[in-house]
């Protein structure tokens, strides 16, 4: 395992909470910060002081470019509240450059980002601004689709395009409306969700150690008002949740697709899937299908990394190549106090005489951060081997390659 020393760093303003390279611009990433008046733990649940009064919080987006290990500011957007995380929509929403980032306020900020600057386009005020957005991300085939994870504990569907103006009546917790729907609800703070590759089931981990997966509604056509007409009209069923694996909460989610056997053809499907924990683990599960007798997630490998794992990452298409009798991931994890790691996630045997024996190996760690490390991301076309990292009270933004 090797120890990894940055080729630059630099001190941000405002201590960041999350990171994302500009897709085809494998030279511009964005940061998300995230301040508060009075001293606290970005993921504190409260949103009053003792005195009942609402917290203060601000941020900015910023825009930067990495030529080599130079790294330049192009462009920094303050805005009224902190930001938890970003995501730019993927290709099939064709919305290019479309970022959307989950506010303490209880809003879904939409921004457009080009070479040189980020742009507001629009503040959708979803929930009470006493509310914070805890995470949210795009559905990976259904444009303008997204989920929403609470602090109060609930999981909503959110179509984002039907919400045109800034001016949307906040909805109250646990409510649906036409482009606002309630699926589910942790008994604590929801920390994480995320669809599988196919858009057919919602993934949910919450600070009660819960993991629950979704089953949605199948539509024709698959449009985002269809998707909430039907999922408002009966609210989708839990296929299984596990509250036994975890011993703290579940911060991350990542579901994985490997290649199918030979009788799927050129298909791939999800069969696998990782998350991270408070509890310092990454876990490896396989996925029930919808008509097999198990009615939970089965553990297959797991490995305590030494902090809370906050985020996980699949970089695998840039750094493996399949082997025969072998799958093989490279995971990006960011791990909180205790930095960022490269991991490698290996099956050995033959599919399909039965269950692969899986294994976790740290391939490299970076521990040049002297807080939290809640955000990573990879530059695109540097085969997996150029990261950028960010930690938060120490505002530490750093270069590094393994």
């Amino acid at each position: 395992m090797a120890s990894i020393k940055s080729t630059r760093s630099l001190i941000l303003d405002i201590p960041p909470s999350c990171i994302e390279f500009v897709p085809g611009h494998p030279e511009l990433f964005v940061v998300g910060t995230y301040y508060l008046e009075k001293k606290d733990q970005i993921n504190e649940e409260s949103t009053a002081t003792s005195h009942g009064q609402p917290q203060q919080r601000t941020g900015s987006l910023l825009l930067f470019k990495l030529d080599g290990d130079e790294v330049t500011l192009q462009h920094e957007l303050p805005t009224p509240f902190a930001i938890f995380d970003i995501h730019f929509a993927p290709a099939s929403h064709n919305a290019p450059l479309l970022l959307g980032a989950a506010t303490s306020t209880g809003s879904l900020a939409l921004y457009r980002v080009s070479p040189t600057e980020t742009s507001l386009l629009n503040v959708l005020q979803l929930f009470p601004t006493t509310s914070l957005i805890t995470y949210f991300t795009w559905h990976p085939l259904i444009s303008g689709i997204a989920g929403l994870a609470v602090s109060d504990g609930n999981i909503y569907l959110c179509d984002t395009q039907t919400l045109t103006t800034s001016t949307t009546e906040p909805t109250d917790p646990g409510d649906s409306t036409s482009t606002l729907t309630l699926l589910h609800s942790h008994s604590l703070e929801a920390w994480f969700i995320a669809f599988t590759p196919t858009g057919t089931s919602l993934l949910t981990g919450g600070d009660d150690s819960l993991l629950a997966c979704i089953t949605l509604p199948t539509i024709t056509p698959a449009t985002g008002p269809a998707l909430l007409a039907a999922a408002s009209e009966s609210p989708p069923p839990i296929q299984w949740q596990d509250r036994k694996t975890h011993f703290a909460g579940v911060t991350a989610i990542l579901p994985l697709t490997s290649p199918a056997d030979e009788d799927e053809g050129d298909e791939r499907r999800p069969l696998l899937l990782l998350t991270g924990s408070y509890d310092d683990h990454i876990r490896l599960f396989s996925l029930p299908s919808s008509t097999s007798f198990s009615r939970r997630p089965t553990l297959l490998a797991e490995l305590n990394l030494g902090g809370g794992v906050w985020r996980l990452k699949d970089i695998t298409k840039a750094t493996t190549t399949p082997r025969a009798r072998r799958t093989e991931f490279t995971i990006l994890a960011s791990c909180m106090h205790a930095g960022a790691r490269i991991l490698r996630l290996e099956g050995a045997g033959d599919a399909r005489e039965g269950e692969l024996a899986w294994e976790f190996e740290v391939l490299a760690k970076f521990e040049e951060h002297q807080s939290m490390n809640y955000g990573s991301d990879v530059q695109q076309g540097s085969n997996g081997r150029k990261v950028v990292s960010t930690s938060f009270y120490d505002r530490l933004l750093a270069v590094w390659k393994w």
